[in-house]
C-alpha cells in the first residue's frame, strides 16, 4: 500500500501550476497519487488514463501532451532505463515526507539518489539513503569532483567597497530591496516555491554576488535539472574562485591552489567582474 501523498495548499497559485489547463493539472494530481514510493511510475499515458480517468472519454494522445506539458515546465522527467519508458517527479524529496517508504520496481533517473526505509524480517528495519535529502545529486557531487579533489576550502570573498561599513541611504535600500524582489521572482518561476529560509540565504547571497550572477545560476541550474539553492550555491562559489565566461582563467580549467599568489589573482578577477557587471 502506498503512502499517503501530500499536496500542498500553495500549489494553486504556483507560477508552474496556474499555466496548465484544467486536465493537465488533473494529470499532475493523478501522477503524484498514483506514483510509488520514490515518486516514480510507468510513462504509458494509456495506462495513466485509466489509473485517472477510468470513466472518462479522453484520449491517451491528451494525456501524452499533459504529460509534455509537465515535462516543459520541469515538473516531470521524463527517461529510458533498461527498455522502460519512465516518469519521475522532480521535487518528490521537496515535497514528501513519509514516515516509510518502499524501495521503486523501476530504475532512477541519472543522478538521482532514491530514500527507502521499511520493516524488514526479524523486526528489524532497513534504510538506505534516509538521512540523505534525496533527489537530484547536488552539483559540487554531480559535475565538480575533479574541481572538488583540487581545491581546499576558502574563505568567503566579498567585494570591499569604501562605504561598506557606512549606513545605506534610503534610496540605496530601495534598490537592494528591488533587486532582491527580482531574484526572488527569477527563482520562484524557474525553480519553484521560495521558503523563507531560502530567501534569507537568497538576501545574504544578493550581498556577496551581482544579481545577474544569481540569475545566471539558476538558469544554469535549470538547464542541468537540478533545481535547488544548495546547487545554484554551488555554481555561484565555483565561479567566485575560478572566474565566469570569457574571463574564467585557463578557459575553466583553472584550479586555485590552496595559498600562494593564485588566490589574490582571482579575487582581483572576482572584483574586477563585479565592478564591470559581469
Amino acid at each position: 500500500m502506498a503512502n499517503k501523498r501530500m499536496i500542498s495548499s500553495s500549489t494553486w497559485s504556483d507560477e508552474k501550476f496556474i499555466t496548465l489547463n484544467d486536465v493537465t493539472r488533473l494529470v499532475w494530481f493523478g501522477i503524484i497519487t498514483n506514483c510509488d514510493d520514490q515518486g516514480r511510475l510507468q510513462d504509458n499515458p494509456l495506462l495513466i488514463k485509466a489509473q485517472i480517468f477510468p470513466a472518462d472519454r479522453k484520449s491517451a494522445a491528451l494525456i501524452n501532451d499533459s504529460i509534455d506539458c509537465l515535462v516543459a515546465n520541469g515538473m516531470v522527467t521524463r527517461y529510458t532505463k533498461d527498455g522502460k519508458a519512465l516518469l519521475q517527479i522532480n521535487n518528490w524529496w521537496t515535497h514528501q515526507s513519509p514516515a516509510w517508504a518502499a524501495a521503486s520496481d523501476y530504475p532512477p533517473p541519472d543522478n538521482w539518489i532514491d530514500r527507502v526505509k521499511i520493516h524488514a524480517k526479524g523486526g528489524t528495519i532497513q534504510s538506505l539513503n534516509w538521512d540523505q535529502p534525496g533527489g537530484y545529486i547536488e552539483a559540487m557531487l554531480e559535475l565538480h569532483s575533479g574541481y572538488i579533489a583540487a581545491t581546499q576550502p576558502i574563505e568567503k570573498i566579498k567585494v570591499k567597497d569604501e562605504v561598506k561599513d557606512e549606513v545605506k541611504s534610503e534610496d540605496e535600500q530601495t534598490k537592494s530591496t528591488a533587486a532582491v524582489g527580482e531574484l526572488a521572482r527569477v527563482f520562484e518561476l524557474e525553480i519553484g516555491e521560495l521558503t523563507p529560509v531560502i530567501r534569507e540565504e537568497l538576501e545574504q547571497a544578493a550581498e556577496t554576488y551581482p544579481p545577474e550572477w544569481i540569475i545566471d545560476a539558476i538558469r544554469e541550474a535549470v538547464k542541468s535539472n537540478a533545481r535547488k539553492w544548495k546547487y545554484v550555491l554551488a555554481i555561484l562559489k565555483r565561479w567566485q574562485v575560478e572566474g565566469r565566461g570569457e574571463n574564467r582563467p585557463g578557459n575553466g580549467k583553472a584550479r586555485v591552489e590552496a595559498g600562494g599568489a593564485d588566490l589574490e589573482k582571482y579575487r582581483k578577477l572576482y572584483k574586477e567582474q563585479k565592478g564591470n557587471g559581469a
